[in-house]
């Protein structure tokens, strides 16, 4: 695992570098570790990326690497508006990513509806739908290009997207969690229940990954 090749103090700095916002120093630190990236560091998300836990912090704030295949079959994300339960800070390693931040009102008309996440003894995601119905509207869009840092807050209600057409990597730290309530929105119109599975990841897709992750 990624975390066995470096020491406390290395991630200790690693983070000191973003609560700085010093995208050179974030950007040295990216390129030491994407090359001791393996295939059994990742796993395949509902979202449609790639991820990798690749450290964890005291605090409960973590260190991970978000990555977008331009390979295969990638998964369409059903449910991609939601918040997090920690400020996202999210270094573009490679490629670009395009962030969309909604204005969330309870005026009618009525597009979105409230989901409550869990998750099963298996690792399978679960969304059920709740009647807590919302007017989302797409406040900016924002691309964010290689090399570039972005900061979404908590209280922010966004969709990240990156084209199927595109290759890209990002490395985001999790800063100052909080009691974990994410909120994610579905269509007034969805089931009421969605089940995101562990799929299992095909080796030659996973070495693709890899291969190009440090090119």
């Amino acid at each position: 695992m990624i975390k066995n090749q470096f020491t406390n103090n290395f991630f200790e700095s690693f983070r000191d570098s973003y609560i700085q916002r010093n995208v050179k120093e974030i950007s040295n630190y990216c390129n030491s570790i994407i090359t001791h990236l393996n295939k059994q560091d990742l796993i395949l998300h509902p979202l449609g990326f790639y991820y990798c836990n690749v450290f964890d912090f005291s605090n409960g704030e973590k260190i991970r690497i978000h990555i977008w295949s331009d390979k295969g079959n990638r998964i369409i994300p059903l449910m991609d508006i939601h918040n997090h339960y920690y400020n996202v800070i999210s270094f573009v390693f490679k490629g670009y990513v395009y962030n969309t931040i909604y204005d969330v009102t309870k005026t009618e008309p009525f597009t979105h509806t409230l989901y409550q996440g869990s998750y099963d003894k298996n690792g399978k995601r679960i969304l059920e739908k709740t009647d807590k119905k919302f007017n989302l509207i797409p406040l900016k869009k924002n691309k964010i290009s290689q090399g570039e840092l972005y900061i979404i807050d908590k209280s922010d209600v966004h969709k990240g997207e990156v084209p199927e057409s595109q290759f890209s990597i990002t490395f985001v730290f999790t800063e100052k969690p909080v009691e974990p309530n994410p909120q994610v929105f579905g269509r007034i119109d969805g089931k009421d229940t969605y089940e995101f599975p562990l799929i299992e990841v095909n080796n030659e897709e996973i070495e693709y990954i890899i291969e190009n992750a440090s090119a």
